[in-house]
């Protein structure tokens, strides 16, 4: 069984790997990616914030999360995380086959293999930051694009490592972002903009009456 919780099925799809290994955590949390976790407060919220940034300077933004209610939906790859070598796929393929998600965003290379796996496409489990990089600016830029695009995003090591991080962004792009999270952000704000009638849950910003 599947773990999923808040989130809107006009969003962000966000596959994780799985439940965490420790069981006091395990027990202290509601959700997948519980908002009180430090892995959604390390991780998402950047990514939530330079998406929003971009978006805000084109004149556009995201809805306001409130409690239970976001833009993201979270589910993960498998619940026990000791399965990991020897994964059932099944109950992942049956919860992606009911999201209307158009972006998937799978946190690390044992989500982004999983969810891959279930779509019948084969890649490695042990990518580096730069090739996981690579497919990520690759298949965002995509010319004739189809939905849903699944794409790699960094897991523990964008916070463990962070230095490292900028091998995901291309070489000739690096000096035009602050960081991973920046480059991330801003990637998905542009691929949203260029197909804004796809994505419902972006507004326009009102405008303040002077």
């Amino acid at each position: 069984m599947l773990l999923s919780f808040r989130g809107n099925s006009l969003g962000v799809l966000i596959v994780g790997d799985s439940l965490p290994a420790n069981k006091n955590t395990v027990n202290n949390i509601g959700s997948v990616l519980d908002p009180r976790h430090p892995v959604y407060n390390s991780l998402i919220i950047p990514i939530k914030y330079y998406l929003n940034n971009y978006l805000n300077s084109c004149g556009f933004q995201l809805p306001l999360d409130k409690q239970n209610d976001d833009f993201f939906y979270y589910i993960n790859a498998v619940e026990n995380p000791l399965t990991k070598k020897n994964p059932d796929l099944s109950n992942l393929g049956m919860e992606l086959k009911k999201q209307e998600h158009k972006i998937i965003l799978c946190m690390g290379n044992f989500a982004f293999w999983a969810v891959e796996q279930v779509f019948d496409r084969k890649t490695r489990r042990d990518n580096s930051i730069a090739k996981l990089g690579e497919i990520f600016t690759l298949r965002i830029n995509e010319n004739n694009l189809k939905f849903p695009i699944i794409l790699p995003i960094l897991h523990n090591i964008a916070n463990l490592k962070f230095e490292k991080c900028i091998e995901y962004i291309p070489d000739i792009a690096r000096e035009n972002y602050i960081s991973y999270f920046h480059y991330v952000g801003v990637q998905l704000g542009q691929l949203i903009l260029r197909h804004i009638k796809d994505f419902q849950f972006v507004t326009k910003t009102k405008e303040i009456n002077k």
